[in-house]
């Protein structure tokens, strides 16, 4: 008589879980990234100029176009 053993089970469980985990780690590293935004100092106006004219250049608009900074 020889000793069989059966397959071994491999179901859906494991794949659920590795799911679960992968959104688990999302949810965490957004939750991260969202209080590391949100405790970042406001940006200084004069920084906020300079990006808004590099941006424009780098759209080709002409001055006159441009949206004024807030």
């Amino acid at each position: 008589m020889s000793y069989q053993t059966g397959r071994p089970k491999v179901g859906r469980k494991s794949v659920r879980h590795a799911l679960l985990f992968e959104l688990i780690r999302q949810r965490n590293m957004a939750k991260f990234i969202s209080d590391r935004v949100e405790n970042r100092p406001p940006a200084a106006p004069t920084h906020l100029d300079h990006l808004a004219r590099s941006a424009g250049r780098s759209l080709g608009m002409p001055p006159e176009t441009r949206p004024p900074v807030l």
